[in-house]
C-alpha cells in the first residue's frame, strides 16, 4: 500500500499505517531505535521515479520498523510518500546493495554508504520479520 502526499500530521494517514502495521514501538520510539536515519538511494522502481519526479539525489528515505511490517518514507521538497509493507510481503536483498522489495516495487540503497547502525538496522528488520513469521506458525 502506498500513501501519496503523506503528511505526518494527517490523522487519517497515521491511522491507515497503524491499522495495517500496528502502532509504533513506544520504548524504541523514545530512543529512535526503530528508524533507520536518512539512507542513500541507488535505484527506485519506476512507480516511485514517476511519483517523486525528481532525481534520486534529492530524495530523503527513512525506514521505520512496526510490529507487523515496515514503513518506508520517501520525501523530497515537493512530495512525500509512505510505503506500507507487511512482513509477509517484504523481501530484503543484500549484495553490493540493500534492496527492499514488495509487490513489484523496490528501493535499492548503497551499502557502502551505510553506517554500522544502519547496516544493523536491516538485520533488526529481518529478525523482527522472522519472529513474526514464527509466531504466526504457532
Amino acid at each position: 500500500m502506498i500513501i501519496e502526499d503523506y503528511n505526518i500530521n494527517n490523522i487519517n494517514d497515521n491511522k491507515s499505517i497503524d491499522n495495517a502495521l500496528g502502532t509504533e514501538f513506544f520504548l524504541r520510539k523514545s530512543f529512535n531505535f526503530n528508524k533507520s536515519g536518512a539512507l542513500e538511494v541507488d535505484t527506485l522502481s519506476p512507480i516511485f521515479q514517476y511519483q517523486m519526479k525528481f532525481p534520486q539525489y534529492d530524495l530523503n528515505v527513512e525506514v521505520e520498523i512496526r510490529p507487523k511490517g515496515i514503513v518506508v518514507y520517501l520525501n523530497n521538497t515537493k512530495k512525500s510518500i509512505a510505503w506500507i509493507i507487511p512482513y509477509y510481503k517484504l523481501v530484503i536483498f543484500q549484495s553490493r546493495y540493500y534492496g527492499i522489495h514488495s509487490n513489484g516495487h523496490f528501493i535499492r540503497f548503497y551499502k557502502q554508504y551505510l553506517s554500522p547502525d544502519q547496516s544493523s538496522f536491516f538485520k533488526k528488520i529481518l529478525e523482527q520479520k522472522a519472529m513474526i513469521q514464527n509466531l504466526n506458525r504457532l
